[in-house]
C-alpha cells in the first residue's frame, strides 16, 4: 500500500517516474511509465491507462504498449455506453473504488483473467483514467498523497501531447473508414520493398451498384467488412492498404507471387459468403524498379483482370512491365449453381426482388399429441433469374444480410405467407393452421414492423393469434435491448414470438428472461444426437426449462421414427422436419396437409405407452406452434 515507502523512497520513486516520463516518445510509452509508478506508490499488483482511440472518440482502451497484465486492446469499450459509472467517475474528476470487483457482470471473465478482486479508477484530468488494481480484496481504497495527485496531473499533460502526436500519427496514415492505411501507407511501405516481394492490387466488381442502389452508408459497411476480412487473409509481415474508393492493396515483402496469390484465393473464398465479387492484379517488384513502376504494373494487370470478365486475379509477369502482350491470368471461374456456388450476385438479388422470384415454401408443423398438422413454417426460396434454378437460403441470405435487402426479403415471403395461409384456413379440415414467418434481427430494429404486419393479417382477415414471428441471433446480428419493444407490441396483439435455433446463439437463456416469448424451436443439430444419451439429456433439460417458462416448444430437423417417438413420448409439443414432410410449394401444401391429417386417422404419432403422466391441452395455432 502506500504508506509501505518511505518519504525518502517516495521522493526517489517520484522523482524517477517524472524522469522516465518526460522521456517517452509514444502514448505507449508514457503509459507504462504512469502504470509502474502508480504500481510502486500505491502498492498495487497491476495497472493501465484507459484513453480514447482517437481523439473525443467512444471507444476506449488500454494505452500500455509492454506490460503483460495489461496487453494492448484485451480492454476495449465504450466509457458512457457500456461503464456509465466510470463515465460518471471520469466527468466528476472523482476516484472511483470497487471493492468487489469480481461482483460486476459486465468485466467479469476479464478481471478473472487477472484476478481483480479490487478496483480503484483514477481519473487523468479530461484524458483518460488510471485503473489500478490488487488480487487481494482491500476494504477501502489506498490514500493518494497531495505529491502522488501532482506527479498524475503532470503525466495527464504528457499523456495528452502524447495522444495527440499519436493521433496526428494515426490520421497522415490511416484511412479513417476502414482503419487500414492509406495511400501515404502504402507507398511508404512500396519504398521499403526488395527483389523477391510483391505488390496486390484488388478492386471490387460493381461496387458502384451497391452505393448508387442501397446508398453510400450501406457502400461504407461493404468496404468495412471487406477491409476486415482482407486483413485476415493477409500474411503476417504484410501491409495492408486502402489505396482508394474501392480499391485495395497488400504489400508482401516476401515470396510475394504465392503469398500474394494464397491472399487472393483465401479473401475470395470468404467474400464468396457475401455474394459479392473483386478482381486483383499481382505484380512482383524487380531489382531497381521504382515504386510508380511497381505500382503501375499491379495497376495494369487489375484493369486486364476487370477487362476480362472480372471475378479473377492476373500475374504481371515482365511482359506486364511494358504491356506489350496480355499477361497470362490466373482464373477462378464462376461456378454454376449444380456446384458449390450459386453464381448469384447483386443484380442478380435485386431482379429476383423486383420480379416476385423469391417465394416461400411451406414446412408442416404437427402436434406430437394430436398428429394433427396445426401450423406451417414458411421458408425462403429464390428462383435465380438467370438460370431458373431454385435456391435455399443459405445461396441468397448472406448476400441479402450484406447488402441490406434481408427486411425486404423478409416481408416478401411473411406477407405472401399471411395470404395463403388465410386463404387455405377456411378449406382444410381439423384445426385451422397457424403461419410462422422468419424476421430477421436486423427488421426488428424497423418499428413500424408490428404495424406493418397486424395491418397485412387484417387485410386477409387472418386472426394475430394464428401468425407466429420467428427470430434468432446471427454472427453479425444479436439481439439487443433495442427490439424488446417491437416484440412486446406483437405479443401484446397476440402474435406469438418464438426464439428460433434455440441453443445455438450467444445469449439464449437470457433472452427467455428479456423478451416475452411464447415459445422456443429446438434447433435441428440437437435433435440430431436424440440417438446418444448426451443429446437426449440436453433436449430434455430444454424441455423442462420450457416447460417452467410455460413455453411452447418445438423441434425442427425430425427425421426418423425413433426421434418423433421420443419427442412425442417426453411431451414436446410440436415437431416438423424431413419424416413428416420436406419445404414444399404453396399448391402442393393442401395435399401434403390432407395426407398427413388422414395418416394420423390410421396410425398415431407415437406410441400409445406415451401417453402416460399428466394430461395436455395442445396448444391453438397461433401460441407458437412453429
Amino acid at each position: 500500500m502506500a504508506g509501505q515507502l518511505g518519504a525518502s523512497e517516495r521522493l526517489q520513486t517520484l522523482l524517477t517516474a517524472c524522469f522516465c516520463l518526460s522521456d517517452t516518445q509514444t502514448l505507449g510509452q508514457a503509459a507504462d511509465a504512469v502504470a509502474d509508478a502508480a504500481c510502486a506508490l500505491t502498492g498495487a499488483d497491476g495497472a493501465h491507462v484507459i484513453a480514447p482511440e482517437q481523439l473525443g472518440g467512444q471507444d476506449w482502451s488500454n494505452a500500455n504498449e509492454v506490460r503483460t497484465t495489461a496487453r494492448r486492446r484485451t480492454l476495449v469499450f465504450d466509457v458512457a455506453r457500456e461503464l456509465p459509472d466510470l463515465a460518471v467517475c471520469l466527468r466528476d474528476g472523482q476516484d472511483l473504488f470497487v471493492a468487489d470487483a469480481l461482483a460486476d457482470g459486465v468485466r467479469r471473465p476479464l478481471r478473472l483473467r487477472f484476478t481483480m478482486s479490487s478496483l480503484l479508477f483514477v481519473p487523468l484530468q479530461d484524458v483518460g483514467l488510471l485503473v489500478l488494481w490488487w488480487h487481494e480484496r482491500l476494504e477501502e481504497p489506498p490514500l493518494l498523497r497531495d505529491d502522488d495527485r501532482s506527479f498524475l496531473a503532470m503525466a495527464a499533460q504528457v499523456l495528452r501531447r502524447r495522444l495527440e502526436a499519436t493521433e496526428l500519427r494515426d490520421l497522415s496514415l490511416t484511412d479513417p473508414l476502414t482503419r487500414l492505411g492509406n495511400r501515404r501507407a502504402l507507398l511508404q511501405a512500396l519504398g521499403e520493398l526488395r527483389e523477391g516481394g510483391a505488390l496486390l492490387l484488388l478492386d471490387l466488381d460493381n461496387f458502384k451498384q451497391v452505393n448508387d442502389t442501397l446508398g453510400h452508408r450501406q457502400g461504407d459497411v461493404v468496404l468495412q467488412t471487406f477491409a476486415a476480412l482482407l486483413s485476415e487473409s493477409a500474411p503476417d509481415g504484410a501491409s495492408v492498404a486502402r489505396y482508394g474508393g474501392e480499391e485495395f492493396a497488400v504489400v508482401l515483402p516476401h515470396n510475394g507471387r504465392d503469398a500474394g496469390a494464397h491472399t487472393f484465393t483465401l479473401l475470395r473464398r470468404a467474400w464468396l459468403t457475401e455474394g459479392m465479387a473483386f478482381s486483383g492484379g499481382l505484380a512482383e517488384h524487380r531489382d531497381g524498379a521504382t515504386v510508380d513502376e511497381t505500382l503501375e504494373a499491379a495497376d495494369r494487370a487489375l484493369y486486364r483482370a476487370k477487362a476480362t470478365g472480372r471475378d479473377k486475379l492476373v500475374l504481371a509477369a515482365d511482359v506486364a512491365w511494358t504491356d506489350d502482350t496480355p499477361a497470362p491470368p490466373v482464373q477462378w471461374r464462376r461456378r454454376t449453381p449444380a456446384s458449390s456456388a450459386t453464381g448469384l450476385d447483386l443484380p442478380d438479388l435485386e431482379q429476383a426482388l423486383r420480379e416476385g422470384l423469391v417465394h416461400p415454401h411451406y414446412q408442416p408443423i404437427v402436434s406430437t399429441e394430436t398428429g394433427l398438422v396445426v401450423g406451417v413454417e414458411a421458408l425462403a426460396r429464390l428462383t435465380h433469374p438467370r438460370t431458373g434454378v431454385l435456391l435455399a437460403p443459405g445461396d441468397f441470405l448472406p448476400l441479402a444480410e450484406r447488402t441490406g435487402r434481408v427486411s425486404e426479403l423478409d416481408w416478401q415471403i411473411g406477407s405472401t405467407a399471411i395470404a395463403d395461409v388465410a386463404r387455405w384456413r377456411d378449406g382444410l379440415p381439423h384445426s385451422p393452421l397457424s403461419v410462422a414467418i422468419n424476421v430477421s434481427v436486423d427488421h426488428l430494429e424497423d418499428a413500424s414492423l408490428p404495424e406493418n404486419l397486424l395491418a397485412h393479417c387484417a387485410k386477409h382477415r387472418l386472426p394475430p393469434e394464428a401468425l407466429v414471428v420467428e427470430i434468432t441471433e446471427t454472427l453479425r446480428s444479436i439481439i439487443g435491448r433495442g427490439h424488446e419493444d417491437v416484440v412486446q407490441v406483437l405479443r401484446d396483439a397476440g402474435v406469438g414470438v418464438t426464439l428460433d435455433d434455440f441453443g445455438t446463439g450467444f445469449s439464449s437463456l437470457s433472452y427467455l428472461l428479456r423478451f416475452p416469448v411464447a415459445g422456443i424451436k429446438i434447433d435441428r443439430s440437437f435433435t440430431a444426437q436424440l440417438d446418444t444419451a448426451r443429446g437426449r439429456t440436453v433436449i430434455a433439460s430444454m424441455l423442462e426449462l420450457g416447460n417452467a417458462l410455460g413455453l411452447h416448444v418445438v423441434a425442427e430437423g425430425v427425421e426418423t421414427r425413433a426421434q418423433l417417438d421420443w419427442l412425442t413420448a417426453h411431451h414436446v409439443h410440436f415437431a416438423q422436419g424431413y419424416l413428416l414432410s420436406r419445404p414444399v410449394p404453396a399448391h402442393e401444401l393442401p395435399a401434403v396437409v390432407a395426407h398427413l391429417n388422414s395418416q394420423r386417422d390410421h396410425q398415431p404419432p407415437g406410441p400409445t405407452t406415451a401417453r402416460t403422466g399428466p394430461e395436455r391441452r395442445t396448444p391453438g395455432p397461433g401460441l407458437g406452434c412453429d
